[in-house]
């Protein structure tokens, strides 16, 4: 077994060479699991998420014997992996590969888009003797603008309104009785037709102005935002105290949230991927120069900690208990991470956590309800705690409120107006007393997201992409 080069955290390519085996099982110290990848004329590229960790990385040579379904370990070589700093740009040749799929689904999906709009435009222009207008029961356009049917009576086109809730087509006659002329006179909002039954019956008809198909926002029309969305976007329906979803932004979402007892009503609050609201109005603003004290979980420094920085006011967390998030910046030093308090602000300890990428990663004990955290002074505008136990691209914090009251205390309320952010949308609510309540989430799931993470998930299990 030959290794021309010492092994470094983040490397990329790395061969091991000289191999008398048919496979290969990879691992890092400490996992439970390993990958096995087929040697190639006496050799195999590492797979670049074994030298992420900066752990040791142990290679088993096995023979695998398929006629008598048989596998024999000969050897076992532990190599030691130099850590060093993530490169700026790193990205694995795994990675880059997924990255490319991803590009061309995502590409070939926006294509299929307009080549379905393409096709709606050139079935409309193919009506070149027709137009049929739909209509409510109050006259009110629903697929042309009173522009486009005079347009199309002048053009010397047919034009035929279409029954509510009927297969019947009646033809429009243009007329002006005040001139006597062929066409009327239209105005921006109306334009007045006769509508004929039989030749001996013509009936005075006002269409007014309806919504024209606006494909910057979703609407209801055949061929709008929304019905594209609905027939290419899969649908999704999540609960409880937190729910995080990749939505469509601007889609709408239905929220319910659970009442208390006592009828007080919900506010349900509404933000993306980054928890944490650093503003002085409403929010959790970091002090320069102080730090969490481990020992009592008090704020001390007095402004000493020129490097450090840490929240004064508590964060209510009732609604994160027994999730992991991670703070996108370790501390490091004495200084604790997290400090977590009971609802009275009595301190019940703190974690450092596990290294959550470049940040630090906890579980929120389930008896927490406030906590603190410590931060370098110098990732004081950029903080971001989120769900999930690795540190993810900076995102700005923020957020809206909505209130909602019902009938049934102690049931789940419909609160109206929240639509989906673009990339991850948070909801969480509390009862009028204050106390995180259950909500339920549906809506449509962002199609590319979906495709990356299944697309990480095969990566992270050793495959290739």
């Amino acid at each position: 077994m030959i290794l021309e080069k010492p092994l470094y955290q983040w490397d990329v390519g790395k061969q091991i060479a000289g191999l008398e085996c048919t496979h290969v099982d990879i691992c890092n110290r400490g996992d439970s699991r390993a990958g096995r990848y087929e040697v190639v004329d006496g050799a195999v590229t590492i797979p670049a998420q074994y030298l992420q960790t900066g752990n040791e990385l142990i290679v088993f040579c096995v023979n695998v014997d398929n006629e008598t379904d048989t596998d024999v370990t000969l050897s076992v070589t532990v190599f030691p992996v130099k850590n060093r700093a993530k490169p700026k740009d790193y990205t694995p040749d795994e990675a880059k590969e997924a990255i490319s799929i991803v590009r061309e689904l995502t590409e070939d999906a926006a294509e299929a888009a307009e080549e379905a709009k393409q096709y709606a435009e050139e079935a409309a222009s193919a009506k070149n003797r027709a137009l049929i207008v739909t209509y409510s029961l109050e006259y009110e356009l629903a697929d042309h603008s009173v522009a486009d049917i005079w347009r199309a009576a002048k053009d010397g086109r047919d034009v035929f309104l279409k029954m509510p809730g009927e297969d019947v087509y009646l033809p429009l006659v243009f007329v002006d009785k005040s001139a006597n002329a062929q066409f009327c006179r239209y105005s921006e909002n109306s334009v007045t037709v006769y509508e004929v039954w039989d030749d001996a019956s013509v009936n005075e008809v006002i269409l007014a102005m309806g919504d024209k198909i606006d494909d910057s926002k979703i609407g209801n029309d055949a061929w709008s935002s929304k019905n594209i969305i609905d027939r290419l976007c899969p649908s999704f329906e999540k609960s409880g105290t937190l729910v995080q979803c990749e939505t469509v932004a601007g889609y709408p979402l239905s929220v319910q949230a659970k009442e208390d007892g006592e009828k007080e009503g919900v506010t349900v609050t509404v933000c993306g991927k980054n928890l944490y609201n650093p503003s002085k109005e409403g929010g959790y603003p970091l002090t320069d120069g102080y730090w969490i004290n481990k020992g009592n979980g008090a704020i001390s420094g007095e402004g000493k900690h020129a490097e450090y920085c840490a929240t004064q006011k508590a964060i209510p967390v009732s609604h994160l208990r027994g999730q992991y998030i991670t703070l996108n910046y370790r501390p490091g030093g004495n200084a604790p991470g997290m400090a977590f308090y009971d609802q009275t602000d009595v301190y019940l300890g703190s974690l450092d956590g596990g290294d959550g990428g470049k940040g630090l990663n906890v579980k929120v004990p389930e008896d927490a309800w406030l906590m603190r955290f410590t931060s370098l002074m110098a990732n004081k505008n950029e903080v971001q705690i989120e769900i999930g136990s690795q540190s993810t691209y900076y995102e700005p914090y923020s957020d809206e409120k909505f209130e909602a009251s019902g009938d049934a205390a102690g049931e789940f309320i419909t609160v109206n107006g929240i639509v989906g952010r673009a990339g991850v949308t948070t909801v969480y609510a509390k009862n009028g007393r204050g106390e995180v309540t259950d909500v339920k989430v549906s809506g449509k799931a962002d199609p590319v997201s979906i495709i990356e993470k299944l697309t990480n998930a095969v990566i992270s299990l050793g495959g290739n992409v």
